[in-house]
């Protein structure tokens, strides 16, 4: 699992950057901008702002656009050539898990196999 990025790590990285920067109108770059996402799930907005010197509508603005550069939200899925059928029948109440991996997130479910046709649908809101 990715360790998480540290808010400190990230306000020492936008202080270095406002010391070598060659003019104070120069915009904050992208991959500073995604570690400020990588953030926001493990902090709050408010304490991310005034940590790196950011303004609310500045942080949503620009998260936005970076993170919708790198994740629309959809998951790409690839078809698996050597998929076999299970070598015995599934019994009903056999519990199934399944894992879906985003750029930030990860969602471990298990349902049981009768129950599967009806979850199927919702996952996508769950992410």
């Amino acid at each position: 699992m990715e360790s998480a990025i540290d808010l400190e790590v990230v306000a020492e990285l936008f202080q270095r950057w406002r010391s070598q920067r060659t003019s104070t109108r120069e915009p904050i770059p992208d991959r500073l901008w995604r570690l400020v996402a990588s953030l926001c799930s493990q902090h709050n907005k408010s304490a991310i702002c005034k940590r790196l010197g950011l303004g609310g509508s500045q942080l949503k603005q620009h998260v936005e656009r970076v993170t919708s550069k790198d994740d629309n939200g959809f998951v790409l899925a690839t078809p698996q050539a050597d998929v076999k059928e299970p070598e015995a029948p599934v019994i009903q109440g056999t519990p199934v898990t399944m894992v879906v991996k985003g750029s930030h997130r990860t969602l471990e479910l298990r349902v049981e196999v009768d129950s599967l046709e009806a979850v199927l649908p919702h996952i996508g809101g769950l992410l």
